[in-house]
């Protein structure tokens, strides 16, 4: 960008900002294509992109170390991509995953768990959470 672009850009920074808003609502489509093009660019596939970015790559390590079977319930990845049409998942025990401020993804703190027995979790999770009161 030019300094000329530069200093329009901060005198009329609440205009772009809205200008901003109004192209992406009105191009997501073409926006997520452009990101998955550039996704599969870097990467062989989508799980391979999940897996570096939100486990430091220890996803696929996780699901052979459990032998590619849920650890609640048994269930295994093929009866899993049957019945759901996507793979088994992978579960930070902690909590502190993709979203959290301070990741942990040793291996340690991965385990393989399908849809239900993931769904289970996190409702368990948030039901007993300690909610703030105000006072």
């Amino acid at each position: 960008m030019s300094k000329a672009s530069n200093e329009w850009n901060k005198e009329h920074k609440e205009a772009c900002r809205i200008a901003q808003i109004k192209y992406r609502a009105k191009n997501k489509l073409q926006i997520r294509a452009k990101q998955k093009r550039y996704i599969l660019s870097r990467f062989n596939n989508y799980s391979e992109f999940v897996s570096h970015y939100a486990f430091s790559g220890n996803r696929l390590k996780t699901i052979e170390r459990d032998d590619f079977k849920c650890v609640k319930c048994g269930m295994t990845n093929e009866s899993h991509k049957s019945k759901f049409n996507r793979s088994i998942t992978v579960d930070h025990i902690d909590g502190n995953g993709q979203y959290s401020k301070v990741k942990n993804n040793k291996l340690s703190n991965l385990q393989t768990l399908c849809l239900p027995c993931h769904g289970k979790k996190d409702i368990t999770r948030r039901k007993y959470r300690p909610t703030k009161r105000k006072v």
